[in-house]
């Protein structure tokens, strides 16, 4: 219950069977038991001790707010309304969507780990999509999109934007082993968790990709292979973190920073190799890579790594280029490792080194 002086209430954290708003209450309404707001435009929360399987949210709605429906036992849903917020069914039972032409926006995480989810639709009306709102939908297997003039594209079964510049969601409950980024399009960007808690064991980027999103391949817990592409440029925090079975990284020349936490717990680890542009690795981005032993950076200047930025085998061996050494030998956290010339570089300098004594 919900008196008339109450304005501002943390409903996230109630577990309750039905929701009862005062009438002379000035900013919250209920009606058959779910807390609205006054004007009922805003869905706020349906009680997460409900036992009801299906629910209707009705055109009249216009958006579902943040977490509105998590972790409640509904397995079949139609949405009516405009927008649906942030983590709004994180967590349900849910086995069945229904998004009705006039849904616009979803928004980050909507989806977000609904594990019996097996089949979703992309109206013609839906034209924003946040970070990937179906994340560890581990069942997930089909993503309709609408016949018509839509703002996206399955052109393989994977979701892209319509000009098939971004890959929003690769359905985690796929079988498949082997996917291509970009296969049939001009991928630029990978939106965020887009392949999170997938099946795959090989991974592949055209190098159109420049950027890759907030816990991209997160999870994947079968991934062995993960070729990027040449030209990208950024990989963001988590991108790479739990992916138990990779064994060996290959950071692309352009790709100038590691941000936090970007392999995180990848535990089966053992060589990393750093293009010549990195000058910057985050926070606990290699935290857990203890299995590591050969590494490679290709930069000149030693990266500035912040707390944790390796955290690599003790005997781990780091070569990079002859002329930064002693550089690297003195440098924080780099220090901390074996560090070696490339013995190509090592090799050279000695023919080198051999041509100017003959040339006396």
């Amino acid at each position: 219950y919900l008196p008339k002086s109450v304005n501002d209430v943390d409903v996230s954290s109630l577990s309750v069977n039905s929701y009862w708003v005062d009438e002379e209450n000035t900013v919250y309404s209920s009606e058959n038991g779910i807390l609205y707001s006054k004007d009922k435009k805003v869905l706020i929360r349906y009680p997460n001790q409900r036992s009801d399987v299906q629910f209707t949210v009705s055109s009249q709605t216009d958006s579902i707010a943040d977490y509105a429906f998590a972790g409640c036992a509904l397995q079949y849903v139609t949405i009516g309304c405009r927008a649906i917020g942030n983590n709004s069914f994180e967590s349900t039972a849910l086995k069945s969507i229904v998004l009705s032409d006039g849904v616009v926006s979803i928004g980050n995480l909507a989806f977000s780990r609904c594990s019996l989810l097996e089949r979703v639709n992309i109206p013609l009306s839906l034209e924003q999509i946040g970070k990937n709102p179906f994340h560890m939908c581990t069942s997930l297997c089909e993503i309709d999109v609408a016949i018509g003039p839509a703002h996206f594209i399955r052109p393989d079964g994977v979701l892209y934007t319509q000009d098939g510049k971004t890959l929003v969601c690769y359905p985690a409950g796929r079988k498949e082993e082997e996917y291509r980024v970009g296969y049939l399009t001009t991928c630029i960007n990978i939106n965020a968790f887009a392949f999170a808690s997938s099946h795959l064991k090989h991974i592949e980027m055209p190098n159109s990709v420049r950027y890759i999103g907030e816990g991209c391949f997160h999870n994947c817990k079968n991934l062995v292979s993960l070729k990027f592409s040449e030209e990208l440029r950024k990989l963001s925090s988590y991108s790479i973190s739990f992916c138990n079975k990779l064994e060996e990284l290959v950071f692309p020349n352009k790709v100038d920073s590691i941000e936090n936490q970007v392999c995180w717990e990848c535990r089966s680890l053992k060589k990393i190799t750093f293009g010549e542009s990195v000058r910057f690795i985050g926070r606990l981005a290699f935290a857990g890579c203890e299995n590591v032993t050969i590494v490679k950076s290709y930069a000149v200047v030693p990266p500035l790594c912040e707390f944790l930025g390796l955290d690599f085998h003790p005997d781990a061996v780091v070569y990079v280029p002859l002329k930064s050494v002693e550089a690297y030998k003195a440098a924080d956290i780099w220090k901390d490792y074996k560090i070696l010339p490339f013995p190509e570089d090592l090799l050279n300098s000695m023919i080198n080194t051999a041509e100017d004594l003959l040339n006396q």
